[in-house]
């Protein structure tokens, strides 16, 4: 599995040595030739999303605010950024050291760790209160992914909650297509499965087509018992 997870790793750290910010956001507006005429729209499209994430958490009676926040694959800080309007504790967790290197530059009030265990989370100061991950785990192999889910859900503080969006379905013309990264999903009762064994409780599962058509999804609103 370590061996597999290494292989991984390395993947990445290419991409955040190439395509940086297009290997987050698959869009050509974000490609090496295009990004600096653009980054501020990206960087804008974090600020969405995490909006988003706080009207979602608002629903049941939570909030980003003021709260230890994890933004686990957090890339080049896209939506590490956005989370410091909401706290001043703020940690980005990603594979890729070369990613983490532009994070700190745009979003420097964070803290950041690398990844290097494919059942491990580095150590973290605190234990996050709320937990993000958007268009992440669908890049992990499943086998992986399952262990990272494991992993955020027992870091979780108690009464916490984790916003983690996952495929449930990816069809096979993108499986099939050499031109496309990798991409696993996690089918509904697997993901419940792992929520009930962590002691956790689903709040919402929210539909999400945010990595296209053809891999529909949830964004699983997972609260920590």
């Amino acid at each position: 599995m370590q061996e597999r997870f290494n292989k991984l790793k390395q993947v990445w750290i290419h991409y955040g040595k190439t395509e940086p910010h297009w290997s987050v956001l698959t869009n050509p507006k974000y490609t090496p030739s295009e990004i600096n005429k653009n980054i501020k729209q990206f960087y804008q499209s974090g600020e969405h999303n995490i909006k988003q994430v706080e009207s979602n958490l608002q629903k049941h009676n939570h909030t980003l605010t003021d709260k230890i926040i994890l933004d686990f694959g957090c890339g080049v800080g896209r939506l590490t950024k956005a989370c410091l309007q909401y706290s001043n504790e703020v940690y980005g967790i990603d594979i890729s050291e070369s990613h983490l290197e532009i994070a700190k530059k745009n979003a420097s009030q964070a803290k950041y760790f690398s990844s290097s265990s494919p059942n491990k989370l580095p150590q973290l100061p605190n234990n996050p209160e709320v937990i993000i991950s958007f268009m992440v785990l669908q890049h992990i192999p499943t086998r992986l992914m399952i262990l990272q889910i494991i992993s955020l859900l027992n870091i979780l503080k108690s009464k916490g909650v984790a916003v983690l969006h996952i495929p449930f379905k990816i069809d096979s013309s993108v499986m099939n297509n050499e031109n496309t990264m990798e991409m696993y999903s996690l089918s509904i009762s697997e993901v419940e499965h792992l929520v009930t064994n962590s002691k956790c409780t689903t709040l919402e599962k929210i539909p999400s087509n945010a990595s296209g058509e053809k891999c529909p999804g949830f964004i699983y609103l997972i609260k920590k018992m």
